[in-house]
């Protein structure tokens, strides 16, 4: 369970979000909605553990606070708005990122990593894309990779930022 109990956060002398509260379960999803410059960023990255906050941020019972940022990462897999993954890998070398990240955390998994990759790719439908070299791809594609890479790293919840962004069709 992830559990957000009174939180407020901001920069420097400014709070931005103040008594901010919500829990979710495993498998459930939740949206922030808001105007730009309303705290949806400040909020994801308090839950990641990047900004200070007051109140309590648990996963699974643990304090965030009390994680280092590598554990807290092991718990939480991150999407973020825009692509962080280096522009010469594949698809697939991409995703098993999020596997080797978890593997240097020592997390144990009884699943084989190829398969797990396999699976995060074919349940974002992007299994036909595993041999293309990510900087070829469309946004909309490199933002799936993201996700992919996410599903497989197997934390206990995925925060995305934006993730449609890239992948809607605007008609004017």
């Amino acid at each position: 369970m992830l559990e957000v109990v009174n939180v407020s956060c901001g920069y420097s002398d400014e709070i931005i979000l103040n008594n901010i509260s919500f829990s979710l379960k495993r498998g459930e999803a939740m949206a922030i909605l808001g105007a730009n410059g309303s705290g949806k960023s400040t909020l994801i990255k308090a839950i990641l553990g990047q900004i200070p906050y007051q109140g309590a941020i648990t996963v699974q019972g643990e304090d965030l606070i009390n994680l280092s940022s590598s554990k807290c990462m092991a718990m939480i897999a991150y999407v973020p708005q825009n692509s962080v993954l280096p522009t010469d890998i594949t698809v697939f070398e991409a995703v098993f990122q999020g596997r080797k990240f978890a593997i240097s955390l020592g997390v144990e998994y009884a699943t084989n990593h190829h398969d797990t990759v396999w699976q995060a790719l074919t349940s974002v439908g992007i299994r036909h894309l595993h041999h293309k070299v990510f900087r070829y791809l469309s946004s909309g594609e490199k933002q799936l990779v993201l996700i992919a890479k996410a599903i497989a790293q197997e934390a206990h919840f995925i925060v995305l930022d934006e993730p449609l962004f890239n992948l809607l069709n605007f008609r004017t």
